[in-house]
Formats: structure tokens, C-alpha cells, sequence
């Protein structure tokens, strides 16, 4: 998701490079997170004793997870992209 109104640069408003610096630790945390988030998928063998098929609800749950966090990167990147322009 994009953002669908931009800051917009003024000397009454938020500096362009705070607002940069703001953007540019949004974009860090979201790297960080997804790796986190990759590196806590769910693991079949902590699953298989509720049954056969337990493991999917928690992957179902992640992959959303993992959708939520590309929708945070998109619209970082657009801000980014406007801040630096």
C-alpha cells in the first residue's frame, strides 16, 4: 500500500531530513523484522502432535504476517522515495 497523501516540505513542518532520518529507521526496523519473521517460521516438528495437519493455521498466520510487513516496506519506499526526490 502506497501512501495516498505526502508531506509536504516546509520551513512551518517537519525538516526534510528529520523526516528522512524518521523514514530511513522505519525502512531498518522493517529489514530487521523480516528476518526476524523468516527466521521464527513455523517448524513442522513443533506442530505434528496436535495432528497431521496443525502446522497449516500457523503458517496460514505467518505467510499474513509476512504480507503485513511487504505492505510497511511498499509504503516506506514510496515515502522514501518522495522525501529524497
Amino acid at each position: 500500500m502506497k501512501p495516498t497523501v505526502l508531506p509536504t516540505i516546509h520551513l512551518n513542518g517537519t525538516s526534510r531530513t528529520t523526516l528522512q532520518d524518521n523514514w530511513k529507521e522505519v525502512a531498518n526496523a522493517a529489514r530487521a523484522l523480516k528476518s526476524a519473521l523468516i527466521n521464527a517460521s513455523p517448524n513442522g516438528r513443533d506442530y505434528y502432535p496436535q495432528g497431521e495437519n496443525a502446522i497449516v493455521p500457523a503458517l496460514v498466520k505467518h505467510l499474513a504476517l509476512l504480507d503485513h510487513l511487504a505492505e510497511i516496506e511498499v509504503f516506506t519506499s514510496a515515502m522514501l522515495d518522495h522525501l529524497y526526490d
